[in-house]
């Protein structure tokens, strides 16, 4: 089944997969997302073509699979979640990737694999993966802290101005007493 950003779903034994960006023909698809030692369906945590996890579920695997069956087994899967088309990790023949406290932010992450036999590489596909940063770190808890820093920073200079005032206060005072006293 097409989804209508362009991904496919492709049904299996156990669940229903996604397949990350990429033709249909030689491209890669992900078999499972494993978050905590709990796997999920990717589909399922896909927001508008984004795969998106909150910062608690930043550490995750995800298994893959490639659309080759000519060549059975004899893939090494690359894959780059930087913004460098030269940055590629070989993953040798292990179709888990791992991912450790990924940053709060949106990565892409680029898959593809390569046929040991022909040494020929798949087109790329691609995946968007969101992590969402911690509630303190969200934009409208920094808008309150901003809020608050204001807040406290007008009360402050009233403070000041009215400690000021008080003193000038009490300075005139005193100068009167001694003025009337002469």
């Amino acid at each position: 089944v097409e989804l209508i950003n362009g991904s496919l779903l492709v049904a299996g034994r156990a669940a229903v997969s996604g397949l990350i960006r990429g033709r249909a023909g030689g491209g890669v698809v992900s078999r499972s997302l494993l978050i905590g030692g709990k796997e999920y369906s990717l589909a399922g945590l896909m927001r508008q073509g984004c795969l998106t996890l909150p910062h608690r579920q930043a550490s995750f695997a995800l298994s893959l699979i490639a659309l080759d069956y000519i060549h059975g087994g004899n893939y090494s899967y690359l894959y780059n979640l930087e913004d460098d088309e030269h940055a590629w990790v070989d993953n040798s023949r292990n179709s888990q990737l791992i991912f450790v406290n990924l940053p709060p932010g949106v990565h892409t992450l680029r898959v593809r694999y390569r046929n040991d036999t022909t040494s020929e590489l798949s087109p790329v596909s691609t995946l968007k993966i969101r992590i969402r940063p911690p509630v303190y770190a969200s934009w409208w808890a920094v808008a309150i802290y901003l809020a608050a820093f204001a807040g406290c920073s007008l009360l402050l200079v009233r403070y000041l101005r009215i400690r000021h005032k008080v003193r000038e206060q009490r300075k005139h005072a005193i100068y009167e007493r001694q003025y009337h006293d002469i």
